[in-house]
């Protein structure tokens, strides 16, 4: 569980517990395709790359949004703020200085706006980073060196509006360059929404619900290291094995939980008592319990509290959010996909419909059976629990058909779909910040109430939420706790927390005035260079 010296990061556990249970881990390929689902064709590389290096810097531009804006950065979502930044970005043109080959990038945007105005590059920067505009000029004359013609033509608003067709009429050359009110083209719109939709996979919600400045709070943890992979035999395999010896029961919903403290005659004696509920009538009495139900459930009010939780606790409850993404697993007689590759998005027609069945994970390599399984995120992922299946799997198959040939896939052998906001025992995926509420709501989460209902799970992970791993490791970090407790050590891992959390708030204050240093010299720098170009 100790982190890697070189690194600086831990290993997944739920890696480590499959190592000493001896399974057999798949370790994924990096290599992700993207596919343009209106032409059906791949899309080419150089563009590809471009657009993901600029979706990075409207993820980057989001720590200056916040910086610069404070109080009005912290009621904006996530959305907001990269489609401010795209915004900015794509409505900034350089302007050359007569005594230096930097540009300074000056925003058309007025003086009232408090985002970022002036971009500055030192010279081989500037040399090396060429624009998305450029990139897509150089690709259109390698497909059709006579295709500037085609980039002076009018496009209507009719056209607009009708994204699909002018798309199907001229392909790839009428996708490049037909732009929209953000100086997008249709096709790098498309690209665009599929990194948003990557995105919302990432926080299990819309981004018009993440905080803009709180999205990423694990990001100073580090993740864990490694590959990513998949569970050969499934994780249910791991389950079971952690399970062996244990004294399970089964078919019991918890209803309600009742606690109480009470003072002892002997001073410093504390007597704890609980007792759990279940639906069928059933009690279980002890002197703690583990609450581990998914987020979704403690939202929902699922089980009943007595007395009540405390208001410091039901309000990062409430504010903490819960997301939601759904699954599309199909079965094929034979794969028609390059099974090279472990997964390849889909790019879709419109905004709209940007997170249905965005990405698709071939499971052959796992499984041993050549299935697809689609993701569906956002928007999209609360939308389908309200269709049939069947519905969500033909939309899953015209967009593959779109990719491969119509005659080329044929329709699954099975095929399922998951509900998971359905679900009464999860109500969702797993946990995101969302608007209003902030990395500490974890912490608060994560705090036992009366020393002895004592909570667990990836929503009390600050440094791992939604993920496996974080969960594991939120219950070592409650077995720790409740031991110390019940043997009247006090609260050891409260106290390490504190520790931590002193130590990066110092090293944040501490980064903090190096980053104004820079800033401030980076200023002088730009003024500089802007008294140049008015000169």
């Amino acid at each position: 569980m100790e982190a890697d010296v070189a690194t600086e990061r831990r290993a997944d556990p739920s890696a480590l517990l499959c190592k000493q249970l001896g399974l057999t881990l798949t370790t994924l390929r990096g290599d992700c395709p993207l596919y343009d689902s209106v032409t059906g064709q791949k899309v080419p590389a150089d563009i590809d790359a471009a657009l993901e290096a600029e979706y990075n810097s409207l993820l980057d531009d989001t720590v200056t949004l916040v910086a610069q804006n404070g109080d009005t950065a912290m009621r904006m979502s996530l959305e907001e703020g990269l489609e401010q930044s795209l915004k900015r970005r794509r409505s900034s043109v350089p302007v050359q200085s007569s005594s230096s080959s930097v540009p300074a990038i000056v925003n058309k945007e007025t003086p009232s706006e408090t985002f970022l105005s002036l971009q500055t590059l030192t010279i081989d920067e500037n040399a090396a980073i060429p624009s998305t505009s450029d990139v897509i000029d150089r690709t259109l004359s390698a497909i059709n060196p006579s295709c500037d013609s085609l980039v002076e033509e009018e496009v209507t608003n009719e056209d607009l509006s009708r994204p699909a067709d002018v798309l199907l009429n001229n392909g790839f050359l009428g996708a490049l360059k037909c732009l929209d009110g953000q100086n997008l083209s249709q096709l790098e719109r498309r690209i665009m929404d599929w990194h948003f939709a990557n995105l919302e996979y990432g926080c299990a919600a819309e981004l018009k619900e993440v905080s803009l400045p709180y999205w990423n709070q694990d990001d100073v943890y580090g993740g864990f290291g490694g590959p990513h992979c998949m569970i050969k035999e499934g994780y249910s395999t791991a389950i079971e094995a952690l399970g062996e010896g244990l004294d399970i029961r089964l078919s019991q919903t918890v209803t309600e939980i009742a606690y109480s403290v009470k003072e002892g005659k002997i001073k410093g004696d504390v007597r704890r008592e609980v007792k759990v509920v279940t639906s069928c009538g059933d009690e279980f009495e002890g002197d703690a319990v583990l609450v581990t139900v998914p987020l979704g459930c403690l939202k929902a009010e699922t089980i009943r509290f007595e007395p009540q939780l405390p208001d410091w606790k039901l309000a990062s409850i409430k504010r903490l959010g819960f997301g939601l993404l759904n699954k599309v697993v199909m079965e094929f007689t034979v794969p028609f996909w390059d099974e090279t590759v472990d997964y390849f998005g889909a790019a879709a027609e419109c905004t709209e419909l940007r997170g249905r069945c965005f990405m698709f994970w071939n499971l052959k390599r796992t499984s041993g059976a050549p299935i697809l399984l689609a993701l569906v995120v956002g928007k999209a992922a609360y939308e389908v629990e309200h269709q049939e299946s069947s519905d969500l799997i033909e939309h899953a198959l015209i967009i593959l058909r779109k990719l491969f040939g119509e005659t080329a896939v044929p329709n699954p052998i099975a095929s399922v779909v998951t509900n998971w906001g359905l679900d009464p025992f999860s109500r969702g995926a797993y946990s995101y910040v969302a608007l209003g509420a902030s990395g500490e709501d974890y912490d608060i989460l994560a705090r036992p109430v009366d020393n002895c209902v004592f909570f667990a799970g990836e929503a009390t992970c600050k440094e791992h939420p939604d993920t496996v791993g974080g969960a594991m490791m939120s219950g070592l970090r409650e077995a720790v706790r409740i031991v110390d407790i019940l043997e009247n050590r006090g609260d050891t891992t409260a106290e390490a927390e504190a520790l931590a959390a002193a130590q990066r708030q110092s090293d944040s204050e501490r980064n903090e005035v190096q980053h104004l240093m820079r800033r401030k010299s980076l200023i002088f720098c730009a003024s500089f260079l802007d008294c140049n170009v008015s000169f």
